[in-house]
């Protein structure tokens, strides 16, 4: 293959350059509009190398929590295992931060016309890949704690371009995966790590109602299914050996709808890459019990 001049090859540095700075600044315009046809006011939209963040934080606050946020990124994007280079989607993730339920519920209708009022929306078809969350912060929150609430709609939006922008993924393997990554980037001393695993080891080895199911998984209906979602896909995706977390992102990729639209269960899919349940769930007790270590 015939080398390029080094001229020719800054030029198409210089091309490439302008092309992704032209992107970012078609979905900074896009942002801006979505904020004011959602009724968003005293919003700040800030920039990081990967997301573009709206929040009513001040600037520098904002600017910092962004900042941090690329680290729940990298660690989402670690779990799906991406290649180095591989896209996600065009340009950079809009990450929509709304602590406020009515405002919230608002936005989502007005803007991308859905009526959930609560947890996590994704949507990243297109040229303009968005994430929304809606958890309700303490004003006085700290810096960390705004990265914990919003971190989990960045895991989010990386599970669903993995599965497919159209593939209908489960709630609870969406936000069980956005939910894991976030607490996973905080690295293993941190202390919402800690609390969670405490919480998640009593709640997946059953004090005082016997160990959890993956039928309790399945039906999702338990007072504490957002945790037990929770510890499941941090077992399958950071949990396991190298084998077993390439299940993960093979079961994924089962999720998607076959060539006459039936969307399989996520029992099926499970099997399909290898994993029978009973191993599954035993593998994963074992280890809740050995202290829900990431491989």
């Amino acid at each position: 293959m015939p080398r390029l001049a080094p001229s020719a090859a800054l030029f198409l540095l210089a091309a490439s350059l302008s092309s992704a700075q032209d992107a970012t600044d078609t979905q900074k315009a896009a942002v801006a509009e979505n904020l004011k046809k959602g009724e968003l006011k005293g919003y700040t939209v800030v920039e990081s190398a990967t997301l573009l963040l709206a929040s009513p934080l001040p600037e520098a606050r904002a600017k910092a929590v962004a900042e941090a946020l690329e680290k729940t990124a990298k660690t989402a994007r670690k779990g799906l295992q991406y290649g180095e280079k591989e896209e996600a989607w065009k340009g950079k993730l809009a990450v929509y931060h709304v602590p406020d339920r009515r405002a919230y519920g608002n936005f989502l209708r007005l803007v991308l016309g859905d009526r959930t009022d609560t947890g996590v929306v994704v949507s990243v078809r297109g040229d303009e890949p968005v994430a929304a969350i809606g958890v309700e912060t303490n004003p006085k929150a700290t810096d960390a704690e705004f990265v914990g609430d919003i971190g989990p709609a960045i895991g989010a939006a990386y599970l669903q371009s993995k599965a497919g922008p159209n593939t209908p993924v489960p709630a609870w393997l969406r936000s069980g995966y956005g939910r894991a990554a976030s607490l996973r980037a905080d690295g293993p001393s941190g202390k919402r790590l800690t609390a969670y695993k405490t919480a998640a080891r009593g709640a997946v080895l059953g004090k005082g109602r016997g160990p959890v199911t993956l039928g309790e998984l399945w039906a999702n209906d338990r007072p504490d299914a957002e945790l037990i979602a929770t510890a499941f896909v941090d077992y399958l995706a950071f949990g396991t050996d190298k084998m077993g977390q390439e299940k993960f992102v093979r079961f994924v990729g089962a999720l998607r709808p076959d060539e006459n639209g039936d969307v399989p269960e996520p029992a099926k899919a499970l099997e399909s890459v290898g994993w029978k349940a009973p191993e599954v769930e035993a593998a994963w007790r074992a280890w809740a019990q050995k202290g829900m270590n990431a491989k």
